[in-house]
Parts: C-alpha cells; structure tokens; sequence
C-alpha cells in the first residue's frame, strides 16, 4: 500500500508540473476600461552594450479585474515586484513612481532603494484614450522570473496619472516608434542580445508568454501569416483583403492591429451601421432582442442582448450563419514564400464565432465599435483563441491555429487535465483512507489481542 502511494503521488507531481494554469482570478470583462489603454502617443535613447545570449524566457500570465494579462517582473537591486500588463500596442515598460499618491497601483517603485537606479532627468509624456500620464526617463536593472536579468533597462517612472483603473505598469512589446526606437523594450532586450531568437509569443488560452521560443505544442499547427514591414508604425499589423460579416465581403478597411492592451475586438464606427443591419436579419439575434448599445461618454457601443443565450444549444437550431461565423478576415499574404521555410502549412484566413466572445454574464460580447481609428484592433479576446507570435526580424505575424479549432482543442485537452489531476487526488484520499483503516483496525487487533494474552495469564 505504501509503494501504491508513492506511485500515486509521484504521478500527481508529474502531472501539476505541466502548465495547467487554471487562473483563479475569473473577471472577466466586467469593465470597459481597459479598452481606454489604447496607446495613442509615446517617446523613445540608446544602449549600445552587449551582453552574452541568455537563450529563452516562458512567463506565467495572470489576467486582471479589467479582463488584460500581466507577467511578474522585478527593476533595482534588491529587486521590486510588479505585476505589469503585456502590451503589444505600446513600446515603453512603465511603473509608478512611490512619490505618486494619486496613481493607483498595488505596487509602486522606490528609487531611494535601489542601489543600480539611475534617474536620467527627462521628462516624458504619454498620452492613452482614457487619460495622460507624466514620468521622468531611468535606468536600472530589470528580471523576469528573478533570474533572467536585463541589464541597464530604460523605463519610465510615472509621477503623475488620472488613469482611473489599478495597474502596477504596462510593458510594451510593440515595435517602438521609428524616431527612438532604441529606447523600446524590444529593441533593448533585441540589442544586447538577451534572447536568441527575436520573436514573442503570446498564448493567453493558456496563460503562458515566451521570449525567443516556441512551445513544442504549438510547432506542427496551422499558421495564419502576414508582412508587417511598416518601419514607422509603433504597432504590431497586418494588410487584409477582405472582410467578410456573415459571408457578405466589407472593404471599409484594409489592415488590422494586434493590440493585447485591449480588452475588446474593436471595430471602426462606419461599421455600426453595418452590424446593425446584419443584426435586424438575424432571426436568433432579434429573438434574443440584441443590439449595440452606447456604454459611457467615451462613445464606445458594446454588443449586448436582452436574454441570455445559450449556445450550446445552437446545433439543433435552425438559424442563419451569423452565430456561427460571424467574421472573417482575409490577410494579405503576398511575398510570405520568401520569408518562410513551410508554405504548406499556411492559411491565409480566420474567423470568429460569436460564441467565443461572450462574456460571464451570457449576455454581452467583447464586440465593440469606437470613434477612433479606421484600424480594426483585436486584442485580449481573440489573443485568448489564437496563440500569436510576432517576429520583427521576419517581420511576420504568425496566428497559430485553423479557425477556432486550437482554441476548442486546448479547451478540451485543460478538461481533460483537470478531469485526470481530480480523479488521481481523489485516488490518493481513498488510499490514504483505506491505509489508515488498516492501520487502526491492525492496531485495534493488536490490542485485542494483548487484552486477551494478558487477561489468560492473569486466570
């Protein structure tokens, strides 16, 4: 029984060493606040010094109260934690400064300190959808997983905010802006040669966030392609040649942005229109009374419906197409056979569901529509269907998976995990259950048996 144990145990310890990642933290988009972390403006100097290749990083995501993904990073010596947002829409690693009593965050730097900070005296702004923000360029050293150490790290130390949501910062991974793009996260981490490989990886379904590697799982998927070779865009995006709603093809755009700083699939505000139409012939989406409604001053219309939907019922409905493949995006793919080693396993489209974007409540969407730019922007929803790489070497974006497939796969496979891991611990407890029983029932018939020994000898 004991080796019955040992055996037991040693699989359970196999077996919560993969990266199940079940996030306790389950808001989900209860807020649309986070779509206000739209970077719309950011400044970037130089550091020249090289250090020896580290090889790679695989980080855990933790998402947050207002629906975005955080990874835990530290800055001085001795080291300071905070929990930063990944951000592929800006470029800059920010945090606050201590001294800032009206910035609200958990956690806040403490220059006094750090024995490596240094405060290189210029003032920098940065400007988001929902508010500005004010802080003084530095230097200090900067870790992941309190080991992977970055050396001499710009970041900009915020003394002031009016953002009115709780976050320690922001880390950028976007490109960087084309006029100082030496001072962008990437391009530090890039030039002092930290990783071997130039590209990141999001998987947001799964929680993880790699630095110059690809998981194993993920080499043999289906990719979705496209050049991003603008040289003086900040952002991570691709041309596309079509939209298709509802099979019906929309050219009202022609490119798209990775922006996992947002908590939302945002479309432009001509496309309102257009939802709504589709909406109005839509026999399931009038049934369940579902529309765009405007959801606060900063003129964002979210989709919402009246009742609450359930889709796992929707197979045995007969309804038009619309919940079923709501959108498609064609990427432009020209010239991608010159930058890959794999054309075979490349497909040039995906679509979404409108399932996949509903949210806790079984009522509302991640769907929006904004009066902001004519770029369509997906960010942390689709991030969390579609694991996403960008490679600025290449200057690709790769979206691993065909359609939503890998998404429902790696949803089955987590059950599948969570089934096994509670099936073993519930083995392990009857075991030591049973072991215990014997042990007190061998223990119970020793003393029975003395009793009996002693009462004997004593007549």
């Amino acid at each position: 029984m004991v080796y019955f144990i040992i055996i037991l145990i040693s699989i359970i310890n196999i077996n919560l060493s993969l990266k199940l990642n079940v996030n306790k933290n389950n808001n989900n988009f209860n807020t649309i606040h986070s779509l206000k972390i739209r970077h719309l403006l950011q400044n970037d100097t130089n550091n020249n010094t090289i250090y020896n290749n580290l090889s790679s990083v695989n980080l855990d995501l933790f998402k947050s109260d207002i629906g975005l993904y955080s990874i835990d990073i530290y800055i001085g010596e001795p080291k300071q934690k905070f929990s930063v947002v990944i951000d592929s829409g800006s470029s800059i690693l920010w945090v606050y400064n201590k001294k800032c009593s009206k910035c609200k965050s958990k956690n806040k730097f403490e220059t006094e300190t750090s024995k490596t900070f240094t405060n290189k005296k210029e003032k920098m702004d940065l400007s988001y959808v929902s508010g500005r923000m004010e802080g003084f360029l530095c230097q200090d050293n900067m870790f992941f997983n309190q080991k992977f150490k970055m050396p001499l790290f710009y970041f900009l130390l915020i003394f002031y905010s009016n953002l009115d949501f709780e976050i320690d910062g922001i880390i950028g991974l976007s490109k960087g802006t084309y006029d100082r793009k030496q001072l962008s996260f990437l391009n530090q981490l890039y030039e002092q040669n930290l990783v071997k490989e130039n590209f990141l990886l999001y998987d947001l379904f799964n929680k993880l966030f790699y630095i110059g590697e690809i998981p194993s799982y993920l080499e043999n998927e289906i990719k979705t392609t496209c050049i991003d070779d603008d040289e003086f865009s900040t952002f991570w995006k691709c041309e596309i040649n079509a939209v298709k709603i509802n099979n019906v093809p929309i050219f009202l755009n022609n490119q798209i942005i990775f922006d996992s700083g947002t908590n939302g699939i945002v479309f432009p505000m001509r496309y309102l229109n257009i939802f709504e139409n589709i909406i109005s012939n839509d026999l399931f989406l009038k049934i369940n009374k579902c529309s765009f409604i405007l959801t606060d001053d900063y003129n964002i219309y979210k989709f919402t419906c009246n009742k609450t939907i359930d889709f796992n019922n929707l197979e045995n409905l007969k309804f038009p197409n619309l919940t079923i493949n709501f959108l498609e995006l064609f990427l432009e793919t020209k010239n991608f056979a010159e930058n890959s080693n794999n054309e075979n396993n490349i497909n040039n489209s995906f679509n979404f569901r409108l399932s996949d974007l509903i949210e806790e409540d079984g009522k509302s969407f991640s769907l929006y529509v904004f009066d902001r730019k004519d770029e369509i922007l997906l960010g942390s929803p689709f991030f969390e269907r579609y694991p996403i790489m960008f490679n600025k070497d290449k200057k690709l974006v790769t979206i691993f998976g065909k359609g939503n497939d890998l998404y429902q796969l790696n949803k089955a496979k987590s059950k599948v995990k969570k089934i096994i891991i509670i099936t073993l611990v519930v083995i392990l407890i009857l075991s030591i259950l049973i072991l215990m029983r014997q042990c007190y029932f061998s223990k119970t018939r020793i003393d029975n048996y003395q009793i009996e020994n002693f009462t004997e000898e004593n007549i």
